[in-house]
């Protein structure tokens, strides 16, 4: 998986972020590189972060949907990881993914 491949992945986990209901915010975390560009999203007083993360012993890295329900840890980037899943799922797999992150889905219905 290229670069741009995981920034497309990335975009399409925010653009499902908005499209479950979250709101973007114009907080930019202190300490964020110009490149990094990271995105904050806010649903249900709780503050959203799509991001990618590689694990040990795993070929390909992981998106992760980071939050924290303190606007200030928010502006300061502090987030707990909550949700991580593969880039390459589907984009219907990748809905159910985010839907289920946000507390909005279960994961595995009865």
């Amino acid at each position: 998986m290229t670069e741009q491949d995981k920034r497309e992945r990335i975009a399409y986990a925010e653009y499902l972020l908005v499209k479950s209901g979250a709101a973007p915010t114009d907080i930019k975390p202190r300490g964020q590189g110009e490149k990094e560009n990271r995105h904050i999203y806010i649903l249900n007083d709780n503050y959203y972060r799509i991001g990618e993360a590689t694990f040990e012993g795993i070929d390909d890295p992981y998106v992760v949907v980071s939050c924290t329900d303190t606007k200030k840890y928010a502006e300061y980037g502090l987030f707990d990881d909550i949700h991580a899943f593969e880039f390459n799922l589907s984009n219907k797999e990748m809905e159910k993914e985010i839907r289920f992150a946000l507390g909005l889905d279960e994961l595995f219905p009865s």
